[in-house]
């Protein structure tokens, strides 16, 4: 039992110690990812990473607090023999659950039942009931919210149909916002579009044709009143729209990638199609590639949604009162007996990030 708990506990730390004071700490210490490391390789993180946390000259009040208060976290989680699941067979994630639970070698016994306390899974990026305060989809709504802030009349929305609702949540609230159904019949011509190329063109070719002896020089114009252009597109759509913008108004816009971008994604290669724009990814994730210990990025919503819930689920059974997370999903503060609320950073996609 000792080396399963501590084979859960390297596990559940490597969450719990990233708490945004210490994080930060660390980060002006250049030191993050050799503690990381530490954490990752020493199953007896008291005597090694929170010896070198209280030992630290730069080490501040307020951060050697919440590292007492990680400690006393980690007791109350070792304290605990067995987590206890109570799970519907039919869910569509009994597998993934499965294999998570196997692959960190956690002491969690599974009920498997269909009563109405079983947890279902269904729909999980639009479910409620996975003990955060909101879904995920909203949860990277309230992210472009931000990110808009009062540039609204800046902002253009290309969106699907699949995501009409999403659309229309953000223009209610945002009454400024122009908004445009995409067309995937032409990317090329519907980027050259809406982004007003075509119609310089035009205006080009008129001119030309009034003068045809004179040769002009031409640049074509793209829009001045559009800054910021949010995509809330099918997850395979991205591909062709993205590059077709980029091609079209390289580097006059600010594309912003909606939490679908995520969805089909299978490696980390594959995040060069979105470099220089935003996505929604915790820095849990974004440093895991960066360090190349990601070896896969297929499913990785529900993975990240899975381990996360099951992280909610530790620290609720192991009666802890509060800790902030850097999780899988995103930043995570989970307070006892309530919703657990999860804030998602939108980075800026490096090609530094992948490895060739």
């Amino acid at each position: 039992m000792k080396l399963i708990k501590d084979s859960m506990i390297k596990w559940v730390t490597s969450f719990l110690f990233l708490t945004s004071c210490i994080s930060n700490s660390l980060d002006n210490q250049n030191s993050f990812q050799s503690q990381d490391q530490s954490l990752k390789e020493n199953a007896l993180i008291k005597e090694s990473l929170l010896n070198k946390y209280f030992n630290s000259q730069n080490l501040s009040t307020k951060n050697i607090k919440s590292a007492k208060i990680v400690n006393r976290n980690i007791l109350k989680i070792k304290s605990v023999e067995s987590f206890k699941f109570n799970i519907n067979p039919e869910s569509a994630y009994s597998t993934e659950l499965i294999k998570l639970i196997y692959e960190f070698n956690l002491p969690i016994s599974i009920s498997w039942n269909k009563n109405s306390n079983a947890i279902t899974f269904k729909n999980i990026f639009i479910n409620e009931s996975l003990g955060f305060c909101s879904n995920l989809y909203d949860d990277t709504v309230d992210a472009i919210y931000k990110n808009i802030g009062n540039t609204q009349e800046s902002v253009l929305i290309i969106y699907s149909k699949k995501y009409e609702l999403i659309r229309n949540k953000i223009v209610q609230n945002f009454s400024s916002i122009d908004s445009m159904l995409l067309d995937t019949r032409d990317s090329q011509k519907f980027a050259s579009e809406i982004l007003g190329v075509e119609e310089s063109i035009n205006r080009f070719n008129k001119i030309t044709n009034l003068s045809p002896n004179q040769k002009i020089k031409f640049f074509p114009r793209k829009r001045l009143d559009k800054k910021k252009i949010i995509l809330i597109i099918e997850p395979n759509e991205y591909k062709s729209i993205l590059p077709s913008l980029k091609y079209h108004g390289a580097n006059q816009f600010q594309y912003i990638n909606f939490i679908s971008s995520m969805e089909n994604l299978i490696n980390s290669k594959e995040l060069l199609d979105f470099e220089n724009s935003l996505i929604p990814m915790s820095f849990f994730i974004s440093n895991e590639i960066r360090n190349n210990d990601l070896q896969s990025l297929e499913k990785i919503l529900e993975r990240s949604l899975l381990r996360d819930w099951v992280l909610i689920n530790i620290l609720k059974q192991s009666k802890i009162n509060s800790a902030e997370i850097n999780g899988m999903t995103g930043n995570l503060e989970y307070k006892k007996n309530a919703c657990t609320k999860r804030t998602i950073p939108l980075q800026s996609v490096s090609s530094n990030w992948v490895a060739y």
